[in-house]
Formats: structure tokens, C-alpha cells, sequence
């Protein structure tokens, strides 16, 4: 089984890089081309389904894909949704680091928290569906943090930066989940498929 890791198409939010969390964003245009170039990239593969966060612009890349790949059953998973940044969602960089030098708590998720629930989510995708090829519309934070446990750390989430749309892939096979490769832009997923 392979499942397909896609982070969300760009939001003003991304765009003015402040740190979005479960804030409800909806893409911007920009967003919304990402989410139709990504799901051509997909149209010579067998796309089994696609799972999504609940927040509008996971939802809406998973549908503007699901459009293009003639799937519009999209289930939503509460578990795939963004990291919970307390405080300090919303600011930017400058301001974050304000913050951590007042030495405030942000009351945010932990990694150990969102690793594990991102580890399990999947997990219980690859152990419970028939699914070959699974499509799942999830957030930067969310799919670094499962990168890094399923890569045994050897991908260093804190360094990482996904782009919008990146392709994120995931083989399950004799009862383990590895990461295939990461980070892909649709262009060149669609160059490495064929």
C-alpha cells in the first residue's frame, strides 16, 4: 500500500508566513491552482481515495484533487488535522521569537503528542482499509512530524519546510510504514511516476 502525504495549497496565511495552526483558512488563488496542478499529477496512477483535515484548506485541496481524479467521496479525519500551536499561532516570525525570549509556555501540542497521533492515524489507515493507493490532505506540521518518526528521525522536522502541494510518499509493507521520498513538487511527481 501506498499512501500519498500532500500537504495544503498556499493560504494568505502561508503567504504573509505566519504560523497557521487550526485557524480555519481557506486557500487563497494561488492555493486553489496548487490543488488542480496536484491533482494532475495524480491522474496516471489508480487513487484508491482520499482522506482530509477538516479545516477548509485541507478540504478544499482534497476536493479541487478529488474533482480532477473523479472522486467526490472525500472522508474527513479528525486526526489529520494541524498541529495545536497555542499562543503563538498567528504571529510571525519576529514575534515568535519575542515570545519564546519572554520565556512564555504557548500551551501549544507537543511534538511527542502530535508524532504520536500523526504515527497512529496512518497506521490505522494502512492496517484497516483495502485501500492500494490512499490520497491524505494534511498540514505542514502534522506531516513533518509523521516524516520524522517514520524515518526513525533521520528527517529532522524542526528543518524541514514543506511546499504547498509537496507530495509526501508512504509505503506500507510487512507491518511497517517507511517514508519513501518527501517533499516532492507535483511537477517533478509527475516526472518521477512515469
Amino acid at each position: 500500500m501506498k499512501i500519498y502525504l500532500i500537504r495544503h495549497g498556499e493560504t494568505d496565511w502561508n503567504k504573509k508566513q505566519l504560523l497557521q495552526g487550526r485557524e480555519d483558512i481557506p486557500l487563497n488563488n494561488t492555493g486553489m491552482e496548487q490543488a488542480r496542478i496536484c491533482g494532475n499529477a495524480f491522474l496516471n496512477l489508480p487513487i484508491d481515495g482520499i482522506v482530509s483535515s477538516p479545516l477548509k484548506r485541507a478540504y478544499k485541496t482534497a476536493s479541487e484533487i478529488g474533482t480532477i481524479l473523479g472522486i467526490s467521496d472525500i472522508a474527513i479525519e479528525p486526526d489529520l488535522i494541524e498541529k495545536d500551536f497555542g499562543k503563538i499561532s498567528g504571529m510571525n516570525h519576529a514575534q515568535r521569537d519575542a515570545f519564546y525570549k519572554s520565556n512564555q509556555e504557548d500551551g501549544a501540542e507537543s511534538f511527542e503528542q502530535l508524532s504520536k497521533r500523526a504515527y497512529q492515524v496512518i497506521y490505522k489507515y494502512c492496517t484497516s482499509s483495502s485501500f492500494e493507493n490512499l490520497l491524505m490532505i494534511s498540514h505542514g506540521a502534522f506531516i513533518g512530524a509523521a516524516l520524522s518518526i517514520l524515518s526513525e528521525y533521520k528527517i529532522d522536522s524542526a528543518s524541514l519546510r514543506l511546499k504547498n502541494t509537496s507530495i509526501n510518499i508512504l509505503e506500507y509493507k510487512q507491518g511497517k510504514i517507511s517514508v519513501e521520498d518527501y517533499n516532492i513538487s507535483p511537477d517533478d511527481f509527475m516526472s518521477f511516476v512515469k
